[in-house]
């Protein structure tokens, strides 16, 4: 089993734990996809949408807290994102 003891990471690798950790933890709150995100800027992580080229569809997201970001730009992690939501 790994021991992880956050305090001996570096500030980059902390914020990305961070990031993950509040994802983790609003994901089964939320049943729509926008207050999803909005939860999750409410606590200081930034999120930006990527489209796919000129159309609508969502390809991927940007989880971003200060200087570390987050890309999820494959459109099944997106979906799936989505489908956790919804359940």
């Amino acid at each position: 089993m790994l021991c992880l003891r956050f305090s001996a990471l570096n500030e980059l690798l902390k914020k990305g734990y961070r990031i993950f950790d509040i994802i983790k933890a609003e994901l089964p709150r939320h049943k729509d996809f926008n207050r999803f995100i909005a939860a999750v800027e409410r606590q200081g992580v930034e999120c930006t949408l990527i489209n796919n080229g000129s159309t609508n569809k969502v390809q991927g997201i940007c989880f971003k807290m200060g200087k570390y970001a987050l890309r999820l730009e494959d459109r099944q992690v997106v979906q799936r994102l989505q489908a956790g939501i919804r359940h």
